[in-house]
This record gives C-alpha cells, sequence and structure tokens, in this order.
C-alpha cells in the first residue's frame, strides 16, 4: 500500500500566535523576541511582513532597526505557544495515531490507513487549525517524510503541495541542493566542490561515491532525493520520552562580543527550556554546539553536579562551557545548546549547599522563584537543621519561639546571614 504522509507546518508561528489577539498590529512589521532595552537583543521570530525588510532570525535588534525603523518588537510567551502546540497536534491525533512532531510548530502525520486523498485530508486539518485556533498551516503531501517536509515548505503561507511520483523531479529537483531536508551549509559547500548545485544532481550521483565525502549520511541524502526514503511516521508510543532537547540558531553576522554570544544562549536556553518543561524533564548534561565563521564546527558537553532545567541555569552552563573552551575562537556563526540525560522532573534530588546559598540569595534579592524551589529549600534546610530551625515566615505562630533556637547564631554563621 502507498503511503500517504502529511508535513504541517504552522507559518511564522510565534509571531502569528502573539499577534491572535493584537488585531491592530497584523498589516505591521513584528518580531518576536529581544530585550528592547538591550541594543545586542536577537531576532527570535517575525511575521511575514517583517520578512519582507529582509529581517533574519537570530540577528540583532539593531540590525532589524536599521532594515526597519518602524519595527514592533514583543516579548516571547513560550507556555502560550506549548499550549497552541498541544491544541494543533489534538487535532492531528484526530485523524491518525501516528504524529510525529519536529519542533513546536511542525509535524509529519501518516493517514495511509483513510479512506480519503491527502489531498482531502490535509485541506480538513488546514481549515480546521485556522478556525478553531485562528492559525494559517502550510501542508506538504506525499508518499515519504522527506518530500512532505519539502512540500510544505515549497509554498507559505496558508498553502498545499502535492508531491507525487508524477510531479517530484519537475517540483524539487531543480532547487539548489542547500534547500534539501538536512543539507546543511557546510554539506552544501562541500557538494558543491564535486559539481552537486541542485537536488536532482545530488539524486543521479553514484550513492558509493558520495559517501567519500559525507559518509552514511551521504548515501542517506542521495536516496532521499531519488523518494526512496522509507522511515516512519512513529506513533508516540514508538517515539517514547524524548532522550534529548535542544535548540540551535545560525546568525545572519559574524558574533563577536561575549554579550551577543551570552543573549543568543539565552535565547537558546529559554527555547530548551519551554520543551523541557512540556515534557515536565530536566537534565543532567549540556552540550553546546560552536561554529564558527570558516564553518568549523565543535562541541563540547559538561555533565553536571545536579540537574538543571531553567533558562538561568541553562545559560549559565552554557556560557561557562563556551568561555572554557572557545573564549578565543574568534567569530562565531552559530550556537546550539542540547539537554542530554533526560529525567524526570518530579524525582526528588539533593541540592548540595551552594545551591542552597544561591536560592537563598534569589530569594532575599527578589529574583523569579518557584513555590517549589522555595519548597525544596526548606526541606533542605529542615532536614540539616531540624524543623525548628528554619521555616516560612507566613507560619510564624506561638509554636515558632526565636529566642529558644540555640542554634540560630550558628545557622547564621554557617550560612553568611548576618
Amino acid at each position: 500500500m502507498k503511503r500517504k504522509i502529511l508535513h504541517v507546518d504552522m507559518n511564522n508561528f510565534y509571531a502569528s500566535v502573539e499577534l491572535l489577539d493584537k488585531p491592530e498590529l497584523r498589516d505591521k512589521p513584528v518580531i518576536v523576541g529581544g530585550d528592547e532595552s538591550s541594543r545586542h537583543g536577537i531576532v527570535l521570530a517575525k511575521n511575514e511582513i517583517a520578512k519582507r525588510y529582509g529581517i533574519k532570525t537570530a540577528e540583532t535588534l539593531y540590525q532589524a532597526r536599521k532594515k526597519c525603523p518602524n519595527l514592533v518588537v514583543l516579548p516571547s510567551h513560550h507556555d502560550l505557544y506549548r499550549e497552541y502546540s498541544r491544541k494543533a497536534k489534538a487535532i492531528y491525533l484526530e485523524y491518525s495515531d501516528r504524529v510525529q512532531s519536529f519542533g513546536p510548530d511542525e509535524a509529519w502525520i501518516d493517514v495511509s490507513h483513510r479512506p480519503e486523498s491527502g489531498l482531502e485530508i490535509a485541506k480538513t486539518i488546514q481549515n480546521r487549525i485556522l478556525k478553531e485556533l485562528g492559525l494559517t498551516v502550510s501542508v506538504g503531501v506525499s508518499w515519504n517524510k522527506t518530500f512532505a517536509k519539502m512540500g510544505s515548505d515549497y509554498k507559505k503561507p496558508f498553502a498545499i503541495t502535492v508531491i507525487d511520483e508524477n510531479n517530484y523531479q519537475e517540483i524539487l529537483w531543480p532547487l539548489p541542493v542547500e534547500t534539501f531536508l538536512f543539507v546543511g551549509s557546510k554539506t552544501a559547500e562541500r557538494l558543491k566542490t564535486i559539481g552537486i548545485d541542485t537536488i536532482g544532481e545530488l539524486a543521479k550521483v553514484d550513492p558509493v561515491y558520495i559517501s567519500k565525502y559525507l559518509g552514511k549520511n551521504g548515501m542517506s541524502l542521495v536516496k532521499n532525493a531519488r523518494g526512496e526514503d522509507e522511515d516512519p511516521v512513529l506513533s508516540q508510543d514508538e517515539q517514547g520520552p524524548a532522550k534529548s532537547i535542544g535548540a540551535m540558531r545560525t546568525t545572519s553576522k559574524d558574533l563577536s562580543s561575549l554579550e551577543e554570544i551570552s543573549k543568543l544562549f539565552s535565547i537558546l536556553a529559554e527555547e530548551v527550556e519551554a520543551r523541557l518543561a512540556a515534557e515536565n524533564m530536566r537534565t543532567r548534561t549540556l552540550r553546546i554546539y560552536v561554529r564558527d565563521n570558516k564553518f568549523n564546527n565543535y562541541t563540547r558537553q559538561k555533565a553536571l553536579e545536579r540537574a538543571i532545567s531553567t533558562k538561568t541555569e541553562l545559560t549559565k552552563a552554557a556560557l561557562d562551557l563556551f568561555q572554557e573552551h572557545f573564549q578565543d575562537l574568534g567569530a562565531i556563526r552559530l550556537l546550539g545548546i542540547t539537554a542530554d540525560k533526560l529525567e524526570d522532573k518530579s524525582q526528588p534530588q539533593q541540592m548540595n549547599l551552594e545551591d542552597l546559598m544561591q536560592l537563598a540569595n534569589d530569594i532575599e534579592e527578589n529574583k523569579k522563584v518557584t513555590s517549589k524551589e522555595i519548597e525544596v529549600l526548606l526541606n533542605e534546610l529542615q532536614f540539616k537543621f531540624g524543623e525548628a530551625s528554619v521555616f516560612l515566615a507566613n507560619d510564624l505562630n506561638e509554636s515558632h519561639d526565636l529566642n529558644s533556637l540555640d542554634d540560630l547564631n550558628d545557622l547564621n554563621e554557617l550560612y553568611d546571614l548576618s
């Protein structure tokens, strides 16, 4: 049986969600992300109008405003994006249990078992997403995942592209090789050095020959360009829990200052934090990816003393790794963060003294601290020094007599609270 696979891509997802309750901004150039007070804030997403000004993801607000002085900058709300991502996936699951997400705004859907054509189902889903969520989607329809994804990218926004055995050579093969799925800039550069400039030329090359340059990945690319991708769309049960969660950005210009690098790490960490929260996970190993302006790629990872999950923690760990290994690397064009060795966030975790004190300092400085973190801090201190030694101020009553706490001076000295 010939497979029927859809790839659904929610157009300009972050920006579109932000504009749902801001109709007055829909005809204006809008970007999401960045710190408006900072000259080096970075573009996280943009709407179609902003794209027309040549604004690119991951460039600085300073650059973006030079291109478009009347640019509207909105803060990001990842909780909201997760909510709409879940709503969209719930709609997809009404048509198949084989729904495989590709980031928060994209998903493959295998509808091979259904009697309707792939085009009919694509139209139905597209109209439902617009009516029920207020968002537009582009859909690719094909017999394999690679061509379905290429189809959703082929026409945007709010489009459907069917790529079948009769037209795939006409539609895809003339396209530049760098537009093909999983062909990055460095791979494209290598392919072009051996005369492969288009997807069609990639499809016609000897897989054994290409493997000399790209290894097994080269053979897979050739097969996929020929329409021989047999990779299944996995159900949630088959996918299992996430093994790693990451985010990566290529920049439109060289990043040279630590401030710019820190800002981009912060944006990436915010994305990873949101996805960790959606999975209720935290990480015990952090990995960073770095590419310099000569297209050399580097990666380093670090086992963490304790599992982390917040934007602040992830940013600090990534920046520490960068400063330790790449401080003198020079101009940077790509950064990535990946959280590995994930664990359930609900599992108990013992905090060391340094962690406890950092949390206490955050509370004292009125930084954003969750009630769960406060609870962990309280439990750890009570375990170490007894329940009577420390408690929440709003629990203060007749049973807590501060004058009876003989250990108070020792506690102050240990934690340097005086």
